[in-house]
């Protein structure tokens, strides 16, 4: 994908990236990158880089007022797969950040309160090339400079595979 921005002086971008909507029977993640929990740009001191592996439905975390939660950096390879390890594989030629909930990013800032968050039947899988970091812009100011996703051009490719099939695992 290549992006170019078509105006001038246009705020921060909350995030540079794809969505999918995926079967919810792909609902575990493993990932090499940092984790285990969340880390967004500017939160990242209490991971680690490592390979991971988690059920979706834990990969968020539970806040009084939902918000977007749950995003890992540095991620080289993700993989969703079933019960029986057939599934879909991503990587990308620079390092990623992924998030996977049941809702989607819309449904999860409409709620507020955790009860109000629809579990659907499907995983949304948000793929972000750029993330704009966390900081405290919702109670204060935006994120230091190094940490803010400012609009440029930037170009940036993801590959998707089958994993865990017999004639050729990838």
């Amino acid at each position: 994908m290549d992006v170019q921005p078509l105006l001038d002086n246009l705020p921060p971008f909350p995030r540079l990236g794809i969505r999918l909507l995926l079967p919810e029977t792909l609902s575990r993640a493993e990932w090499t990158g940092l984790g285990p929990h969340g880390s967004a740009p500017d939160m990242q001191l209490s991971v680690r880089t490592g390979r991971f592996s988690m059920e979706v439905d834990r990969m968020g975390e539970t806040c009084l007022k939902p918000q977007e939660n749950g995003v890992r950096s540095g991620t080289r390879r993700l993989i969703l797969a079933d019960i029986h390890g057939q599934g879909i594989g991503i990587r990308s030629d620079a390092p990623f950040l992924f998030s996977a909930r049941t809702c989607t990013v819309e449904e999860l800032a409409a709620a507020a309160h955790p009860h109000e968050v629809p579990k659907r039947d499907f995983i949304e899988l948000c793929l972000d090339a750029a993330y704009h970091g966390i900081g405290s812009s919702s109670c204060g100011p935006l994120p230091w400079p190094p940490y803010r996703l400012e609009p440029a051009p930037r170009c940036f490719t993801f590959w998707l595979e089958p994993t865990g099939f017999r004639s050729g695992e990838s």
